[in-house]
C-alpha cells in the first residue's frame, strides 16, 4: 500500500466519522476504545502520512575486534539493528537509495 492510498483511506474514514455514517461507537465497543480515541488515532495517522518521509542510515559501532555490536539511527540517535529497513523509534527509511 502506498502512502497516498493509506492517506486516502484514513481521510475517507475521518469523513465518515464527521458525517456520522460510520458506526464508530460499535467498533469502539468491540475493540475496547472510545470514539474520541479513534478520532485522535485517525488525526495522528493523517498527520503522519502527510509528513515527508524521513530517510537515514545506521551508524554502526564496532567492538575492538571489528564486529558490529550496535547501530544508531542517523536521524534520532536511537539504537537499532544495522540490518533493519526502518528505525523503530522515528520510522526513518534505512534502505539504501539507488541512484
Amino acid at each position: 500500500m502506498t502512502r497516498k492510498v493509506a492517506e486516502k483511506i484514513a481521510r475517507g474514514i475521518a469523513d465518515k466519522i464527521e458525517c456520522n455514517t460510520a458506526d464508530i461507537d460499535d467498533w469502539a465497543e468491540f475493540w475496547g476504545f472510545t470514539r474520541e480515541e479513534y478520532e485522535e488515532f485517525l488525526d495522528l495517522a493523517i498527520k503522519a502520512l502527510e509528513q515527508e518521509p524521513k530517510t537515514g542510515h545506521w551508524i554502526t559501532l564496532k567492538d575492538e575486534w571489528g564486529d558490529i555490536n550496535e547501530a544508531v539511527c542517523s536521524c534520532c540517535d536511537s539504537n537499532g539493528h544495522h540490518k533493519w529497513n526502518y528505525c523503530p523509534n522515528c520510522g526513518a527509511d534505512m534502505r539504501e537509495v539507488e541512484e
